[in-house]
């Protein structure tokens, strides 16, 4: 695992208020992390996982959490009460999601080597 729940509470957020709860963090953090592969082609080494690789493992957890448990209300653009009339919002919140996170991974690593798949 890139990061562990104690790396994110102490480097990561520096004793502000977590996000993700003990319990929750192994499942997000890993996704987190098979997120970041997908970008950067197996050039993490996970025995010397850099900082930038571990912070932005963090920031990518949380946003992950964030935009999952606001899944179900999302795309509703308006709703009403009485006789139940639901409108939708046309975007796609799965692309938006994927955007979200490509930011994340690029503003983490964009300078560290590590995005890059190709021949050096």
């Amino acid at each position: 695992m890139y990061a562990e729940y104690d790396y994110y509470l102490n480097q990561y957020l520096f004793g502000s208020p977590s996000i993700l709860d003990e319990t929750s963090f192994p499942f997000y953090i890993r996704k987190a992390q098979q997120k970041i592969a997908q970008y950067t082609h197996g050039n993490i080494n996970e025995s010397a996982v850099p900082d930038c690789a571990k912070l932005c493992c963090c920031e990518l957890a949380e946003y992950l959490y964030r935009r999952e448990t606001e899944r179900p209300r999302a795309g509703v653009a308006s709703e009403s009460t009485g006789d139940v009339s639901v409108s939708y919002r046309s975007d796609d919140f799965d692309a938006e999601m994927a955007k979200g996170a490509k930011r994340i991974i690029y503003d983490w690593l964009a300078d560290s080597g590590l995005l890059y798949g190709g021949i050096a």
